[in-house]
């Protein structure tokens, strides 16, 4: 029996994906298992819960702490299986439109004092 209706599983996953947005809440969304809700909601048929879960991931996944509890869950292949599929009301992904540079070779994201990012990835 499903004790909570659409509109009301997507106001909270919305909810949670903006307080996702703020570091001071970071010991909180982990404490509560919210990073595994997120995961769980991009594995939904329901666009909004699939399109909060991925917004709550992505806001939360700059904490180190975060992306170890997205990774550790298994979270790399779900989102890749997320990107790979056509994209919200069925359009297909943009990333091979987008002209992209090639990356340098000593260029590392997880580093933000690597080498110059010059060169890196990025939108010309």
């Amino acid at each position: 029996m499903d004790l909570l209706g659409a509109e009301t599983k997507e106001r909270i996953a919305a909810n949670l994906a903006n307080f996702a947005y703020d570091p001071f809440n970071y010991n909180f969304l982990r404490q509560l298992n919210v990073l595994e809700l997120f995961l769980d909601c991009i594995t939904e048929p329901n666009e909004k819960l699939v399109e909060f879960g991925v917004g709550g991931i992505c806001n939360s996944c700059a904490d180190p702490e975060n992306a170890a509890v997205i990774t550790n869950c298994g979270g790399i292949p779900l989102i890749i299986q997320c990107l790979s599929s056509p994209a919200v009301h069925g359009e297909q992904p943009a990333p091979s439109h987008l002209p992209i540079k090639e990356a340098s070779p000593n260029w590392n994201p997880r580093c933000p004092n690597s080498s110059s990012r010059e060169g890196g990835l990025g939108v010309s």
